[in-house]
């Protein structure tokens, strides 16, 4: 199923009503990251989260995941719209996810959500990224030079890294 959960209907005295289940989320998330995405969700009509397949980069996947070249290590659990890391540099880990707006073809919004993850409070990302193309992804630690960061690109391409700021993130072109 993609996207969204069942909607169940029922009929009450002729009047019907609908009640949306919780958004759908890879199962790939942690069980907090997915606390937290599943709460901004509920407040955004019209997202999702993006997924492998929406990548459609079959081979990039496969190379990325299982093989090893130089310096740079398989990485088993990869996915090109998930990742968590200490992005702005204060010591507790953050998360990144793609986005998909169900209007929008081809595209993907990045969002990062800066922990600590209060359970009590709506989340609120640190960052959202004008579209960005699907076939990009997003990368982040080793073999890299430390500090690490976020970066998001094409598939062996040096991309944008997404630098922290006193109030967020710049997402800035490598190439300038």
């Amino acid at each position: 199923m993609d996207g969204w959960g069942i909607i169940v209907g029922v009929v009450m005295g002729g009047v019907s009503s609908a009640v949306a289940a919780a958004p759908v989320v890879p199962k790939y998330l942690s069980v907090e990251h997915t606390r937290v995405v599943s709460a901004w969700l509920k407040e955004e009509p019209g997202v999702r989260v993006a997924e492998d397949a929406d990548c459609r980069c079959d081979e990039d996947l496969k190379r990325e995941r299982t093989e090893t070249v130089g310096s740079w290590n398989a990485k088993s659990n990869y996915h090109p719209y998930y990742v968590s890391g200490d992005f702005n540099h204060d010591g507790i880990a953050d998360f990144a996810v793609g986005i998909i707006d169900e209007g929008v073809s081809g595209k993907f919004r990045l969002v990062i959500f800066d922990g600590p993850f209060n359970k009590g409070a709506a989340p609120q990302p640190a960052f959202v990224s004008q579209p960005l193309s699907l076939g990009e992804a997003m990368f982040y630690g080793p073999p890299r030079p430390t500090p690490y960061f976020l970066v998001v690109g094409a598939f062996e391409s040096e991309g944008m890294v997404l630098q922290p700021t006193a109030t967020g993130y710049d997402l800035k072109d490598t190439a300038q």
